[in-house]
């Protein structure tokens, strides 16, 4: 009877009170576990030999672990981070530069394997002058490193003889002779990867205005272009293409062609979809445009694409500009005396055209007149097989002016060409020319 009743009174005592407290284990060590059935006298270590064999054992994908921590250490957080976003790359945080986090960006690309280099600069090339031939007919006198002609003596690309980083100077010397004194992009230029692309910012008074950008070869892929500027930078395939041209230096509108001109622009650009392209500058025609989009800026209004496309060699404050995915603050407050020209604020795009040349135009419209064609032949509606129209648009302008206008009505099909009359100069030639003239003339 009393060994019945002593085996009633064990059965029904509280279990936990039957086991032996746990040693206290050190921070980060994995706590012994033991089942419900597990009596006192048991023996506490025999479990915990168990449980480290098994860790010496086991693959390390294996090994039991804490929750919230993982086999791969600090590695383990970044990468459930990623998996519950969805991405592919490494998060946010871990991109940024090792002076900012210590260099756990590297630890990450170490561990997941290095991230290939940015597709844009395996595309897109700059062009740099490798040949250095003196613009001056008169001959070269000085001795072989001259520090006075590496100062005063041009290149014909432009550049001042000191501004050819990597040429040396005997090939200076030697070049004359060997090709005749002419120098030429496809001859004297190489192209390596671009090194200056990504957003700018434009200070405005109290606004801020962005722009993307990129500084690319005048000869380069039009189905990568195209690629970039609809795809990476998210700008929608226009249904018109308005190609402006005119003057590049400063000129005076009449008040009141400046407000048909101004309205009549802004107005096809918003109901259309249009492309606007310019030569992007803040001078001429290109900052007409600008001044017509700057009176109709609102966040509540459709965005307009203004598409710049200048030459790399002529803009001012250049270095502002070098940088790979950067974003920039541009200054467009040029140098008076300098013969460089600032970008527009207005413009929403930049196509940096670079043939090698400082300080020259003319490669730029290759670019541009490339792009067009390649824009027209992209179809708006894939059954009737319409392409995207281009219109030329003429303000003022030179002669550069009228022999474009002379190709746009020559190519097939044919570009038609609207031209402001009392804007002056090519743009007068043009009016009057087309009056005066019958239409089979």
């Amino acid at each position: 009877m009393a060994k019945r009743c002593a085996e009633s009174l064990v059965c029904h005592m509280p279990v936990k009170r039957l086991l032996r407290e746990p040693p206290p284990h050190p921070r980060g060590a994995v706590p012994e576990r033991r089942s419900r059935g597990e009596v006192a006298g048991a023996d506490p270590v025999a479990p915990k030999r168990k449980l480290e064999a098994a860790d010496v054992e086991a693959p390390q994908d294996k090994r039991p672990r804490l929750r919230g921590s993982s086999p791969r250490g600090e590695q383990g957080d970044a990468g459930d981070r990623r998996r519950r976003r969805g991405r592919s790359g490494p998060p946010q945080d871990e991109r940024t530069a090792e002076g900012r986090d210590g260099g756990r960006g590297k630890d990450w690309a170490a561990a997941a394997g290095e991230f290939p280099k940015s597709w844009i600069e395996g595309i897109f090339s700059k062009r740099e002058c490798t040949h250095i031939i003196p613009c001056s007919k008169d001959p070269h006198r000085c001795a072989a490193g001259c520090q006075v002609c590496q100062n005063l003596v041009r290149c014909c690309c432009g550049r001042l003889i000191g501004d050819h980083p990597g040429v040396d100077w005997p090939v200076y010397q030697a070049s004359p002779q060997i090709d005749g004194g002419e120098w030429s992009v496809q001859k004297h230029t190489k192209t390596s990867p671009t090194n200056a692309y990504g957003t700018i910012n434009f200070q405005d008074g109290d606004h801020t205005y962005h722009a993307k950008y990129i500084r690319l070869s005048y000869d380069s892929d039009l189905d990568q272009l195209l690629h970039l500027m609809v795809k990476e930078w998210q700008m929608e395939l226009p249904k018109l293409v308005i190609s402006v041209h005119g003057g590049i230096q400063n000129f005076k509108l009449p008040s009141k062609i400046k407000q048909v001109f101004s309205k009549g622009l802004v107005k096809a650009a918003e109901t259309t979809g249009a492309w606007i392209l310019t030569e992007g500058i803040n001078s001429g025609v290109s900052r007409h445009v600008g001044d017509a989009l700057k009176g109709r800026a609102s966040p509540h209004l459709r965005k307009i694409c203004a598409v710049g496309i200048p030459p790399w060699g002529i803009i001012e404050n250049q270095k502002d500009l070098v940088g790979k995915d950067v974003v920039c603050l541009y200054q467009t407050l040029g140098n008076p005396l300098s013969k460089l020209s600032a970008l527009n604020s207005m413009h929403t795009h930049f196509l940096l055209a670079d043939d090698g040349t400082v300080g020259k135009y003319g490669n730029e419209m290759v670019l541009r007149k490339n792009l067009e064609k390649h824009i027209s032949l992209q179809k708006i509606h894939t059954r009737m097989g319409q392409g995207v129209p281009v219109v030329g648009l003429v303000v003022e302008g030179g002669p550069g002016v009228i022999l474009m206008v002379w190709e746009y009505v020559r190519s097939s099909p044919a570009v038609p060409v609207v031209v402001y009359e009392g804007t002056g100069r090519a743009a007068d030639v043009l009016a009057f020319t087309h009056k005066h003239t019958d239409d089979t003339g």
